[in-house]
């Protein structure tokens, strides 16, 4: 579903992300500028202030435009790469540390531009291999990452479900499985991962055919989130009214769908983006989701979470700033970041009863369609 869319230094870059993950936390923007695209690092306090360390200019354009739940930035485990999606102008570049210098720009013509959906970009755990939901090629792509950070395009894959805008994209935590979401087809592909870096198409899960609450077309996946045994997958739902959407993986594909309502008192609506903390990822916990505002109030819906017996229950909704469109959120510990539309980034804290107080707001200097935002180290 169409929205509006949506580092690096002070020593030398190396000496900045190779560190980071023993003493600081950093979040990443992809500033989406149609005037001149870049990536923008920063460093997060624990009191949830960021700084700005470095910015990554690309050499690209953005679209100022696409997807809430786009993830347009990519970064290997250990920091040696870094993956900026443009995409206006049809490319990924692709910095390699020491001094995180562009090594390149790779991608095909049309791949996200065409109809202004954009895309997403993601990294299989082993850092060896990228995905790329090409909205514009109504298709995904897979590429090989070299040692060097250098992306050797692979293949181009039509999911079985058909041609649909294909916005994010995910691998699975253990790296076996490829998930993407069909917004406008109400279901979602699984492909698996094969050790040559080729997708093996397993089939697909329709909602809109498979469970009551989407029949007539109400259900439309977007943004992904998994727990940490790659057995489930939450995607957020594109509608009005606010809810979310779940389906079990397993080498035979995807299924148990169902959706769960996240009504809300504060009237939070449009959930484009599930997202895990810590301890939810493991199996129990909060469970946080992102409210685009795009008919309504954007927000964070606070939820508590469990595997086994699945459920996921409404604890509290919290708006975030006036009018802007929110997309990702990064949590570290108790400490958290929303990305909104078109260029500011919103602190909040987490409490033990999903309590959610507002900090600071920062203003990216380098965005125009702020809504991609990834953490380093991930998943906390």
């Amino acid at each position: 579903m169409k929205k509006l869319l949506v580092i690096l230094g002070l020593i030398g870059l190396v000496g900045l992300l190779c560190s980071m993950g023993f003493a600081q936390d950093y979040i990443v923007t992809n500033d989406n500028n149609e005037l001149g695209n870049s990536a923008t690092a920063y460093s997060a306090a624990p009191s949830g202030a960021l700084h700005s360390v470095k910015k990554l200019s690309t050499g690209g354009i953005g679209l100022d435009g696409g997807y809430f739940a786009s993830t347009d930035v990519a970064i290997t485990s250990n920091a040696g790469c870094v993956f900026v999606a443009n995409t206006g102008s049809n490319t990924i570049s692709a910095f390699k540390m020491p001094r995180y210098t562009e090594v390149g720009s790779y991608g095909e013509a049309d791949m996200f531009s065409t109809y202004g959906e954009g895309g997403s970009i993601a990294l299989h755990p082993s850092g060896k291999l990228l995905v790329a939901g090409q909205s514009g090629l109504l298709n995904i792509g897979v590429y090989s990452v070299s040692s060097g950070c250098v992306l050797t395009h692979l293949a181009d894959y039509t999911p079985s479900i058909g041609r649909d805008n294909y916005g994010p994209v995910a691998f699975t935590p253990n790296g076996a499985y490829v998930v993407v979401p069909a917004p406008n087809l109400g279901g979602a592909e699984l492909f698996k991962v094969n050790p040559t870096g080729a997708l093996t198409d397993i089939g697909n899960i329709n909602f809109s055919g498979g469970v009551n609450e989407c029949a007539g077309g109400y259900c439309h996946p977007t943004g992904m989130d998994f727990t940490s045994d790659s057995k489930l997958v939450l995607f957020g739902n594109a509608t009005i009214e606010p809810s979310v959407l779940s389906a079990s993986i397993s080498p035979s594909g995807l299924s148990n769908g169902q959706l769960w309502d996240l009504t809300n008192s504060a009237e939070l609506a449009v959930v484009s983006i599930p997202h895990f903390t810590k301890t939810a990822r493991g199996g129990s916990g909060m469970l946080l989701f992102s409210a685009s505002g795009f008919y309504g109030l954007s927000g964070i819906i606070c939820t508590n979470f469990t595997e086994n017996p699945l459920n996921i229950s409404v604890v509290s909704a919290t708006p975030t700033n006036g009018d802007n469109l929110q997309g990702g959120i990064v949590t570290f510990g108790s400490e958290g970041w929303a990305a909104e539309f078109p260029s500011t980034v919103q602190s909040f804290s987490i409490s033990g009863g999903c309590g959610i107080t507002l900090g600071a707001t920062t203003t990216d200097s380098n965005a125009a369609g702020l809504l991609s935002i990834v953490g380093y180290p991930a998943n906390q």
